[in-house]
């Protein structure tokens, strides 16, 4: 049976989570994960419990922050480690720049490295520093996994002929059994990182003029960032329930239930993680007419695009909450649509790894 080593940060250790189960099938896989050095020992302890089907062969936490000198030995020992299994293909799932491209270069030597590119294109507002890091990323390895028909397009682009690109769709993500709960108002849920491009001020204005229409209407977002500050004027509106903190996985199940309809008001975006949530719990999405959810919004008959514009989104929360059972119609198509797009991700996983041995590359 193949070997697959899977390296993987905490932040993004969700993907493997789904996938994990369906590749053991096929393939012999050994899973690492790195927690950050921020991250708390309980939020640690409550992962490894959740996982205990799937345990990781080993784990570390870096003792520094990233980047710096002090966690190059953390990186080492993990890599070290993942060697010790004779790996036929190596998958990061992680950036861990610059220690795990510099270091996996000189332990893994011949052995084939995958690694994922998470966002292609720097999001609005994104530091310089970020972009430099991702240039340098696309032409280290020479082979890189994107997660959306988006993504591929524009990395394609931005690669060598001597590279190869390849696209397994960011799997459906579950956190649990999500039991739909009564309640009395139409909810809309923003869910993920408080940033200015994921259109949180449109969000709130849109949200704010629909609730002085139609009282019916509630907004609730949860999570926190770097510019939550967007959120301080509108913690205490009627038309608002703010959860302003870092959302615990274990947590996720209860805040969908409550949902109607998830919200993505994006200004630009290569993908979206809580689009992935959404479509496992069968809830329908909103989402601005950006590329990354063209795709979307043509396979899934309850994913609906809207102009990136106020007023447009203002008036269909009134619509919509006046309206629902009519407009997000036929549950039982839409599950359809994506059970059949869950079958696809697990074989596009499958294949990507099939490709690969130390002896060969297709």
């Amino acid at each position: 049976m193949k070997k697959v080593v899977i390296i993987s940060s905490y932040y993004y250790a969700h993907i493997d989570v789904e996938l994990i189960p369906i590749l053991s099938n096929y393939f012999e896989i050994s899973w690492f994960v790195i927690f950050g050095y921020t991250t708390k020992d309980n939020t640690i302890s409550d992962f490894l419990n959740r996982v205990k089907h799937i345990q990781p062969k080993s784990y570390v936490k870096l003792s520094g922050r990233m980047r710096s000198l002090s966690i190059r030995k953390d990186y080492k020992m993990i890599l070290s480690e993942a060697k010790k299994c004779n790996p036929d293909v190596v998958y990061f799932n992680d950036d861990g720049f610059p220690w795990l491209p510099i270091l996996s270069k000189k332990i893994f030597k011949d052995i084939p490295i995958i690694a994922a590119i998470h966002d292609v294109e720097g999001h609005s507002g994104s530091g310089i520093i970020n972009k430099i890091i991702k240039s340098i990323l696309y032409k280290w390895y020479t082979y890189l996994n994107t997660f959306s028909d988006y993504s591929y397009q524009l990395l394609s682009e931005k690669v060598s002929k001597a590279q190869k690109v390849f696209c397994c769709h960011h799997p459906l993500t579950d956190f649990g059994v999500c039991e739909k709960r009564q309640h009395d108002k139409f909810t809309l849920l923003f869910f993920g990182n408080i940033l200015a491009y994921k259109g949180v001020a449109l969000l709130l204005k849109a949200g704010e003029n629909a609730y002085n229409k139609n009282s019916n209407i509630c907004i609730k977002i949860c999570g926190k960032g770097h510019d939550e500050y967007l959120l301080e004027s509108y913690k205490t509106h009627p038309a608002f329930t703010i959860i302003n903190r870092r959302v615990e996985d274990s947590e996720i199940p209860d805040i969908f239930s409550d949902a109607d309809c998830l919200v993505l008001p994006y200004n630009d975006a290569t993908q979206s993680g809580p689009m992935m949530i959404a479509l496992n719990y069968g809830i329908p999405v909103l989402a601005t007419d950006i590329p990354a959810f063209k795709w979307f919004g043509e396979r899934f008959s309850n994913v609906h695009l809207l102009k990136n514009n106020i007023d447009v989104w203002a008036n269909e929360f009134i619509k919509y909450s006046e309206n629902y059972p009519n407009i997000f119609i036929n549950r039982e198509k839409y599950n359809s649509e994506i059970d059949s797009f869950r079958t696809q991700i697990q074989q596009e996983w499958i294949n990507l790894f099939e490709k690969f041995d130390s002896e060969n590359v297709c």
